[in-house]
């Protein structure tokens, strides 16, 4: 019910107003829509909130998405705030001019009663402020956009403004009670929180008062203790992983035995389907050496110019942006050492064993499309280094599945303390029961043809047990 309500407010903004009462209006029930909703999330919060909680995709997805909300209401709310300012310096006693105050002051406090608790909530639990925090191509998001927005709110600019729109509402207001716009403006600013506890919330406190509120309440200082302290460890463990991966990178002793084959290209463009997956191996590169598991690399499948019309998306602004690339050949998204990029299969052909694989969920025509335009959206991220699945601003390749199959619940594995997920996570979503389909398969240069699922699942059991043999031994060795 809540959902299509703010579907509704949010409309109400996109059209042009009538008057800036009504804009007014939509700002302020936006907002308490949006402190609603927080209240409506206690119970969801608190279990993200454990210590012990794995963030899932959708989890990412959700918390960057109410951030980005926020963001868009604070800009709006400036907006409106800017408009109005000049009533507060150039204050006549009139019925319009209080009115401009009135608005003026309900839409701050609307919006900061919103903003606070949710900046509150949010902040809490380092994980949630990593991705609040952090630069997100995938929705536009800035570094400290969210916090950013909160300071400014609070900026001492502000403070002074507050506090003369506060002194004329308090001393006019009962002269104009019988007026219906001025009384429900009057009735929104009286019944907020951040109006009904400015004193406490530093308001009429001195400027020394003000910045020690601003200090200690919009850092959360014990989270931003805990936050910097897991970036540092994170940059250490980046910088040495990023040495060694971009130094093992540049070994290969020859060519995949696929490479730049017409036969391996044609035939596999005929079998490629939007959102398939592509696993490769590369047992003449060094970094296949130290990746766990069979597969060492894998790629998503966006769809050809055909596909993507047929889809409805060749015109939508993420897919127009690359539609000379793709009209090019560059169909598959890969992380790569060099960032998330997007390439062609005849790129991805320096290979010795490959496989497509399909997800067996009947997806609707919407989730296609979200699906695909959450690939792009990490065209150009940085890639992980750190291996952190819940550290949406930089990926690997196998974070990139974790990030788009939504319903997919893909094996993670703590490094570190770090939940990380290994691109034999994504393969082993390949054997029977589970949520992908083997529906090509190369082994050593050579077409499997026949009976493709035994042979996949068989590939993948020996080098479990292969890998089981290594870590006895290790073991062995340990003891």
């Amino acid at each position: 019910m809540i959902k299509s309500v703010i579907l509704t407010v949010i409309l109400s903004i996109s059209v042009v107003f009538a008057d800036s009462f009504s804009e007014f209006k939509s700002i302020t029930e936006l907002s308490y829509l949006y402190k609603m909703q927080i209240n409506e999330s206690y119970v969801y919060l608190k279990k993200v909130m454990s210590r012990d909680y794995l963030l899932t995709a959708r989890d990412i997805k959700l918390i960057s998405g109410e951030v980005k909300k926020r963001v868009d209401l604070a800009e709006l709310s400036e907006e409106f705030m800017d408009s109005k300012r000049s009533s507060l310096y150039n204050y006549r006693n009139t019925r319009k001019n209080f009115l401009d105050v009135a608005m003026y002051l309900g839409v701050f406090v609307a919006t900061t009663d919103s903003y606070y608790y949710a900046y509150d909530q949010f902040s809490r639990n380092y994980k949630i402020r990593r991705i609040i925090e952090e630069d997100n191509l995938s929705n536009g998001q800035k570094a400290n956009t969210f916090t950013n927005s909160m300071k400014r709110l609070f900026s001492f600019s502000n403070r002074k403004d507050i506090l003369k729109a506060i002194y004329i509402f308090n001393k006019y207001k009962t002269q104009y009670t019988l007026d219906k716009k001025i009384k429900k403006a009057s009735k929104l600013i009286d019944s907020t929180y951040t109006f009904a506890n400015r004193k406490e919330l530093g308001f009429h406190a001195s400027i020394k008062g003000y910045a020690n509120f601003v200090k200690n309440r919009l850092k959360s200082q014990k989270s931003t203790a805990l936050y910097k302290l897991r970036e540092k460890t994170l940059k250490i463990l980046y910088a040495g992983s990023k040495i060694f991966g971009n130094a093992a990178g540049r070994v290969q002793t020859r060519r995949g035995k696929l490479y730049n084959s017409d036969e391996f290209i044609s035939k596999t463009k005929l079998k490629l389907r939007p959102l398939d997956t592509l696993l490769e191996k590369t047992p003449f590169r060094l970094t296949d050496k130290f990746i766990p598991g069979y597969w060492g690399h894998a790629a998503i499948y966006i769809g050809d110019e055909k596909d993507l019309r047929g889809l409805g998306l060749w015109n939508h602004p993420k897919v127009r942006k690359y539609q000379r690339r793709i009209k090019a050949g560059d169909t598959i998204v890969e992380a790569l050492r060099s960032g998330v990029e997007i390439n062609s299969i005849k790129s991805f052909s320096d290979i010795d064993d490959f496989t497509i694989l399909r997800l067996k969920q009947k997806l609707s025509l919407d989730e296609k499309r979200d699906y695909i335009l959450s690939v792009l959206s990490h065209i150009g991220k940085d890639y992980d280094f750190a291996f952190n699945v819940e550290t949406p601003s930089k990926i690997v390749c196998s974070e990139l599945h974790y990030l788009t199959y939504l319903d997919v619940k893909f094996d993670v594995e703590y490094i570190f303390g770090q939940p990380t997920i290994s691109v034999d996570s994504v393969a082993t979503q390949g054997i029977m029961n589970k949520a992908f389909s083997p529906i090509s398969l190369y082994l050593d240069g050579l077409e499997k043809k026949n009976n493709v699922q035994v042979q996949y699942e068989s590939v993948l059991s020996e080098a479990s047990f292969n890998l089981m043999g290594l870590q006895e031994r290790f073991k062995f060795y340990l003891d």
